[in-house]
């Protein structure tokens, strides 16, 4: 897959050198001259290391063993060993996403217990002057549910 910069058209390289590169030597971002086609839905009925693996190997096919990579980034750091997931899952709860998009992304947690709504946000989340609490609590004070597909929208330009 080729990438070029946003600031022109002039040169394309591949998904490993721009990453390798960062910005393009014009100063622009890498850009993919296609988005490949994707099977988003199905993507969202694996978990979030299969969902990373999905995506990045869509958007990145030049670099070689992706499904690795992805694993050895989240060995340890993702719903794994974190007491707070834990114990929600032993209420019986179910949990929509642990990592949104957003800031304070990777450990925010969204789950259900009934028709209870549950929020696991960071603490990093006092320093910030928005964050996806912003988003989420007046959905929540609104009666609305939360769905895996509306924070994964959050990518779309979060905050």
């Amino acid at each position: 897959m080729l990438y070029h910069s946003t600031r022109s058209d002039l040169s394309a390289v591949d998904s490993a050198q721009a990453v390798l590169e960062g910005l393009a030597p014009d100063g622009g971002l890498y850009m993919p001259q296609s988005i490949p086609a994707f099977d988003w839905q199905k993507c969202l009925q694996g978990s979030s290391m299969d969902m990373a693996t999905d995506i990045l190997s869509a958007l990145l096919p030049d670099i070689p063993d992706m499904p690795g990579l992805v694993k050895k980034a989240y060995t340890g750091k993702f719903e794994t060993d974190d007491l707070t997931p834990t114990a929600i899952r032993r209420l019986g709860a179910q949990i929509i996403s642990h990592g949104v998009p957003s800031q304070p992304g990777n450990m925010t947690l969204v789950a259900y217990l009934g028709q209870v709504s549950i929020l696991g946000i960071p603490g990093a989340a006092i320093k910030l002057p928005t964050t996806v609490f912003d988003v989420l609590l007046p959905q929540i004070f609104a009666g609305e549910r939360i769905t895996k597909e509306e924070l994964i929208g959050l990518a779309d330009g979060g905050l």
